[in-house]
């Protein structure tokens, strides 16, 4: 857009799923800065986590962009376009990111949304703004759902997914950093979007063709970073970052012999790792990587089969002992309370976690998490079926909370007691895994999640020791009944940490 002097360039991208104690970077909303920049517009980001929305002057802004995950996020989202209805009516507000996307017909229902920018934002949103600066009409622009004036919905065709080495490393200086302390420990660079795999549980579905960033873009980027931030770890925020071995091995070579220096971690997959020679392992540490995550779900094959995951119980085992031998750290979480799963199936998952925890004793379970059932996954209809009731509303969406509504909601095949069973199990395990990445936490860090108190956290490491020997006893035992202390742990985690 050329700048004549007379049309409005502001345009405010809100941000509201951050966490207010540790917030992370904004990297949805951040990464429309540079394309909506060079479109001649002069865009801000409200972080409501580090920011107070409300001090902010939206009078000649463009419109109003909100990025939304499937979460309760959306209702600090809601929020803030009430408040901007309220005050200017006639700024549109646009609602981008996952749960839009996937509900965009039940998301432009809402009062309090005018158009929805579906699947990525780089070239949409742009596009959108200008039509909307020039005062011309949107009914051509990719990517978009929208309502007229009098309520009627129309669904643009889709926009093509842009190819990764097009997207350029975000300006993360229009940040004020000092707020985002969490660059200075891992930084989340992404390399590549979307998954070829199509797991049942998965809610990604709608970016599922796989795009990546070369090698060589993927070393002068991280070397950017490290010299700019000087982080501690680069986390890979991909999907899937071993796709293409070639190109993980590529740039493991590039970051060998440019010199660099740096640790890394990403996700991959079982059935990928139990294929890998072990000089590819040995490059994979060589060039910095110190951790990779998987998703090992169920110690069942046949649930690993329900769930289209093409992995079976004996790949885990033997990735588990391939990590060992080359002293490479892992974390794996898991998953329960699918339709169909019998007990004989969740104790062939807690015997997997018992010879993993035997073969490698420094593996992290990250979790055993009760199913929930989210959109755009393929078993968001199927489980429909056995009673799920999905919600109704943007709105609804927003006071939905799985912890608090299993029993009602989100599995309602489950029995209560089974249910019990399932949730201390899910809080046993799931205190270990934060146990140990609260040990491995910096002081600064810790203070951060404490009100930056040292009386506190002094507090919480006496509490934890109360709970290291009730874990210690009702897992060598299998005993999950009548779980009080683990009510109680679960209560305090959601009360004092999140969600987390």
């Amino acid at each position: 857009m050329k700048d004549n002097g007379k049309k409005k360039s502001d345009l405010f991208l809100i941000y509201p799923c951050n966490h207010r104690r540790w917030p992370l970077l904004p990297n949805s909303v951040l990464a429309l800065m540079d394309p909506l920049m060079k479109a001649g517009f002069s865009p801000k980001i409200v972080d409501t986590a580090v920011e107070d929305y409300r001090s902010f002057d939206y009078r000649e802004a463009i419109c109003i962009g909100i990025s939304a995950l499937t979460d309760q996020s959306i209702l600090q989202g809601i929020e803030v376009a009430r408040y901007i209805k309220n005050r200017y009516p006639k700024i549109p507000i646009v609602w981008g990111g996952h749960h839009p996307t996937v509900l965009p017909e039940q998301t432009i229902r809402s009062p309090v949304a005018d158009i929805v920018c579906r699947n990525e934002g780089e070239l949409t949103f742009p596009e959108l703004v200008e039509r909307m600066a020039d005062h011309q009409l949107i009914d051509d622009v990719p990517g978009i759902t929208w309502k007229d004036c009098h309520g009627k919905v129309f669904h643009n065709p889709d926009r093509d997914l842009i190819e990764m080495d097009s997207v350029s490393l975000y300006p993360y200086h229009l940040l004020d950093l000092k707020k985002y302390p969490v660059i200075h420990e891992r930084f989340p660079y992404q390399s590549s979007r979307g998954c070829p795999c199509r797991c049942r549980f998965c809610s990604f579905d709608v970016l599922k063709r796989w795009r990546a960033k070369s090698h060589s873009k993927m070393v002068d980027e991280i070397g950017w970073v490290m010299e700019t931030f000087h982080p501690q770890d680069i986390e890979m925020a991909d999907d899937n970052f071993f796709v293409s071995k070639k190109r993980v091995r590529d740039f493991c070579e590039g970051v060998v012999n440019k010199g660099l220096s740096f640790r890394w971690s990403a996700n991959c997959r079982f059935d990928y790792f139990s294929e890998y020679e072990d000089d590819f392992i040995e490059l994979l540490k060589e060039s910095g990587c110190y951790l990779l995550c998987f998703g090992g779900e169920s110690g069942s094959d046949r649930i690993l089969d329900y769930l289209d995951k093409k992995l079976n119980r004996q790949q885990i085992l033997e990735s588990v002992g391939k990590a060992k031998r080359h002293h490479l750290q892992i974390q794996i979480s898991f998953m329960c309370g699918f339709p169909d799963e019998t007990q004989e199936d969740i104790l062939a998952t807690l015997s997997l976690l018992d010879e993993i925890r035997r073969i490698y004793p420094s593996v992290e379970i990250n979790g055993f998490f009760i199913y929930t059932p989210y959109p755009g996954s393929a078993l968001f209809d199927e489980v429909q079926k056995f009673g799920f009731r999905p919600q109704k509303s943007l709105e609804e969406w927003g006071r939905f909370d799985p912890n608090l509504d299993h029993s009602t909601r989100t599995t309602p095949w489950i029995l209560k007691k089974e249910r019990t069973f399932l949730e201390t199990i899910s809080a046993m395990v799931r205190f270990e895994f934060l146990l140990k990445k609260y040990q491995e936490m910096s002081n600064l860090q810790k203070r951060a999640w404490f009100f930056n108190s040292v009386f506190i956290v002094k507090l919480f490491d006496l509490f934890n020791l109360f709970f290291k020997t009730s874990y210690k006893v009702r897992w060598k035992r299998r005993w999950f009944n009548f779980p009080l202390e683990w009510k109680t742990w679960t209560f305090m985690r959601d009360r004092f940490l999140g969600r987390v």
